[in-house]
């Protein structure tokens, strides 16, 4: 009869670990879902009055990458000045970072060394490998102050300011993007149509 009781317990604490699971699942979901739309808010919001506040021309269309230390400073450090401009600065300093870590990738495979695609190539796990990342990372690290979770999400936003340039109006903390970034990406390929400017 003890055995009986224990198995039932078990059971028990199986089923309502899965219940809690699923509850934290959809409560993500809905934290993330919630933070989806305050985002696309804040950006439609910050793409109508672009040209009403100052300091909020876009330059990300027109920069340049350099890919030097001093320019990664410089970019470090606007961000730290100006808190109007910072997701356009995020960007920059995204693909300054891509910019870098493209230079950094000597030794390409032979499929990379007929791709076009930066990000391709900076992605390729073969190129990853043969390269030595780890100094990459170590060195910019040392030049930024990021880690290396904030320089790859650095990264992969530059890539989406380039391919959404409405998200560049946006004025969300960078933790939480980054915390639902996975969501966002998802949600952002559903509504193409508003991420997109049109020239």
């Amino acid at each position: 009869m003890p055995a009986a009781n224990n198995i039932l317990f078990i059971v028990d604490w199986r089923d309502a670990a899965q219940d809690d699971a699923e509850a934290q699942a959809q409560r993500r979901k809905k934290t993330s879902e919630e933070f989806y739309q305050l985002l696309k808010e804040n950006a439609k919001d910050g793409f109508e009055s672009r040209d009403i506040e100052p300091n909020v021309g876009c330059t990300f269309d027109e920069y340049v990458p350099e890919a030097t230390n001093d320019s990664l400073c410089a970019v470090v450090s606007d961000i730290k000045l100006n808190k109007y401009k910072r997701m356009e600065l995020y960007g920059i300093l995204g693909i300054e970072l891509a910019k870098r870590k493209y230079i950094h990738m000597t030794d390409k495979c032979s499929k990379c060394i007929l791709s076009t695609d930066m990000y391709d190539i900076i992605n390729c796990m073969k190129c990853t490998k043969v390269n030595n990342i780890k100094l990459y990372f170590e060195d910019v690290t040392k030049i930024t102050g990021y880690s290396k979770d904030y320089i790859n999400f650095f990264i992969h936003l530059g890539k989406l300011c380039k391919l959404y340039p409405k998200l560049l109006y946006a004025t969300v903390s960078t933790n939480d993007l980054k915390k639902h970034m996975v969501h966002v990406v998802e949600k952002i390929k559903e509504d193409l149509d508003f991420w997109r400017i049109e020239q």
